[in-house]
């Protein structure tokens, strides 16, 4: 297993993906693995290419930290976690950064925490 990185939403909830929920909800738990909606077709936006789902992740921290503060409009209780990834993980060729999909993720902890 190896060590990656996942910006997400904060709330009272809990943290929560930043677009699409998986298994119809936002919240995700923390401290155990979770699988993404598997063979489903997504876009990040309405002129956006098409895509299969997974939990975007940034191989290290500062990436991570970059792209949450030049890729986002509203940084407001967005947070960056600690996770690890299983064995299935692809490259999401087509995005801006250095962005890997996977197939389940284990959330461990927050590490940065925009307020």
């Amino acid at each position: 297993m190896k060590k990656y990185y996942k910006i997400m939403d904060y709330s009272t909830e809990g943290v929560k993906t930043l677009f699409h929920a998986n298994d119809r909800s936002r919240t995700i738990p923390i401290k155990e693995w979770i699988t993404a909606t598997k063979h489903k077709l997504v876009k990040d936006g309405p002129n956006s290419t098409e895509y299969m789902s997974g939990w975007h992740v940034f191989e290290t921290f500062e990436e991570a930290k970059e792209y949450l503060t030049t890729g986002f409009k509203k940084l407001k209780n967005k947070v960056i976690l600690e996770c690890f990834i299983a064995d299935d993980i692809r490259p999401k060729y087509h995005s801006r950064a250095n962005v890997w999909l996977a197939q389940q993720i284990y959330l461990d902890k927050i590490v940065y925490h925009f307020i």
